[in-house]
């Protein structure tokens, strides 16, 4: 298969070089191995003849000549162009074992050890329990979903974990709100302040609570009592919202259970011990300049109260001390000021930069009837992911969730996401599966039963073939770059190419012919490429349907 033959061609080449030139040190990860821009040239191509040239003192497409003029392997034809490309042709029995491979394994050859067993952690969604999920931490549930399966499958030990944010000043609000709806609900009069909670769902809790107090079973006058059942609430809300979205954590962490067993405190005295911390203003402060940070920032302020950043460094130092080998963590478009002093607090905990990676989810903006929704969370004007479930679907809202890359804002339109068109991305790649599957149940009728060793190299293998083939080769490269980019979106798009390919293939040549033979090698190629996009959908938590 491609994702195992690059690696094949990266030793044949570096061998290649080595006798070249045995006085220049090479390294297989001194040179890549990636899809040509015009296919005419080859399946694969290398641009490391020019990269050497200069290094050389050599014409880039000399280099290239001897380089493949050394190199014979019957799976594939080394040739070169100019300015100095080397590319790489797959032989048709190569593509032809690959793809009866595909079929034989039923796509776990899509899977490949990479990770070697190393820890890696995913922490997304981490919503503050002070209200229903929204879009915006849907997107980050669904890209981190399908990380945490992207580095499982490629041999990592993967965790996926849940901050629960059930301490700090935006708790205390919450509960402050739910008590003052519950006085209003006893009809006294009360004004929510602007930072207080208001929405509908505050004013449910309070029914909810009021109800037992009102029962004989609570006693009304504990704002405490009150604070916490309501954070229990909304939190048990969360949970449901997530399972409901086809998403389940390894593990739910509190950050009470931080302060409960003194990390902070433990943070602290090594921060201190370090001659990291001091005092101004009546505040404690980090010397995250020192760490390579453009300033330093407050741990605990002069009420005595914590920041965030000394919640983090705490929660952090956990994390690493659990033996994860990578922590990635994936936050919303207003976190990001806090990477870089975090990354460079952690230094001093002799944590590599490096170890902690975050991701920011950028916005997403609904769309209906062709105008942007208006949101205000502490109004309680927003789409929660319980409505756009009930509305669009689990299967639309993940897929139109992935569709752009992380970087980028995302327009959700709720009108297209339940339509039933071709123009409806999810709509269209579970189309595309449930017309292959079509396919195979009409080939059955037709007395025709798809064999593999029926399948022939040269029904399968021609001009009319060869740009699905192509395409279907791309899909281990897909997965490797989502994963390595941390871009799910790469899988998606993969996907409409490669829908798109699928229905021009149909429309253009007829899969049951009355040649049976022919029939049974272009079902082979259905096969495939049904195993595929069920692989996808399976990878980003979309059903896959057979009838449609």
């Amino acid at each position: 298969m491609i994702f195992t033959a690059i690696d094949e061609i990266k030793e044949e080449l570096l061998k290649a070089f080595n006798k070249t030139y045995p006085d220049l040190v090479l390294s297989i990860s001194d040179f890549k191995i990636e899809r040509p821009k015009n296919l005419d040239f080859g399946d694969l191509s290398t641009n490391i003849s020019m990269r050497l040239a200069k290094k050389l003192k050599q014409n880039p497409i000399s280099i290239a000549e001897r380089i493949s003029n050394l190199i014979t392997n019957e799976k594939w034809v080394y040739s070169f162009v100019k300015p100095g490309f080397i590319n790489i042709t797959f032989s048709d029995n190569f593509i032809f074992e690959s793809m009866l491979e595909i079929i034989r394994s039923e796509g776990s050859m899509f899977s490949f050890d990479l990770g070697h067993g190393d820890k890696v952690q995913i922490e997304f969604i981490s919503a503050n329990p002070t209200g229903p999920l929204n879009v915006v931490n849907a997107r980050a549930a669904s890209i981190g979903d399908v990380l945490a399966k992207l580095f499982t499958r490629f041999g990592f030990q993967t965790e996926k974990e849940y901050y629960i944010n059930d301490a700090g000043n935006q708790v205390e609000i919450l509960g402050h709100s739910i008590e003052l709806a519950m006085k209003k609900l006893n009809g006294e009069e009360v004004e929510f302040p602007e930072n207080s909670y208001a929405g509908e769902y505050i004013f449910e809790i309070a029914r909810e609570l009021k109800a037992g107090f009102d029962s004989g079973n609570e006693d009304t006058n504990q704002p405490e009592k009150i604070r916490d059942l309501g954070l229990n609430s909304i939190l048990q809300t969360q949970k449901n919202t997530i399972e409901k979205f086809g998403l389940t954590f390894d593990n739910w962490f509190s950050e009470k259970s931080l302060y409960s067993s003194a990390k902070h405190t433990e943070a602290l005295k090594i921060l201190k011990q370090k001659n990291l911390i001091y005092e101004k203003d009546g505040a404690t402060w980090i010397k995250t300049t020192d760490l390579g940070d453009s300033q330093d920032w407050v741990l605990i302020k002069s009420n005595g109260s914590y920041t965030y950043l000394l919640g983090d460094i705490a929660y952090h130092l956990n994390k690493f001390e659990r033996g994860f080998t990578k922590a990635i963590n994936i936050w919303g478009p207003d976190h990001q000021a806090g990477v870089s002093r975090l990354q460079a607090a952690l230094t001093a905990f002799e944590i590599p930069r490096d170890w902690l990676e975050v991701m920011i989810i950028q916005q997403v903006n609904l769309i209906r009837n062709g105008e942007r929704v208006k949101i205000s969370k502490r109004k309680g004007i927003f789409e929660t992911l319980d409505k756009l479930i009930e509305e669009v679907g689990v299967d639309a809202a993940r897929f139109t969730f992935l569709l752009r890359t992380t970087s980028s804002h995302l327009d959700f339109d709720i009108d297209l996401a339940k339509q039933q068109v071709s123009e409806n991305p999810v709509y269209y790649i579970q189309y595309a599966h449930a017309r292959l599957c079509s396919i195979f149940r009409k080939a059955l009728e037709s007395g025709i039963e798809f064999k593999i060793d029926n399948v022939k190299l040269e029904d399968v293998i021609n001009s009319e073939t060869r740009d699905v083939i192509r395409k279907i080769f791309e899909y281990t490269l897909i997965l490797k770059s989502a994963l390595i980019s941390r871009e799910p979106s790469r899988i998606t798009n993969y996907s409409m190419e490669l829908a798109d390919i699928f229905h021009a293939f149909y429309h253009n040549f007829r899969i049951i012919t009355e040649d049976k033979e022919k029939t049974i090698s272009r079902l082979g190629i259905c096969r495939i490429l049904q195993i595929i996009f069920k692989d996808i959908l399976d990878l980003i938590g979309v059903s896959a349907p057979e009838h449609m």
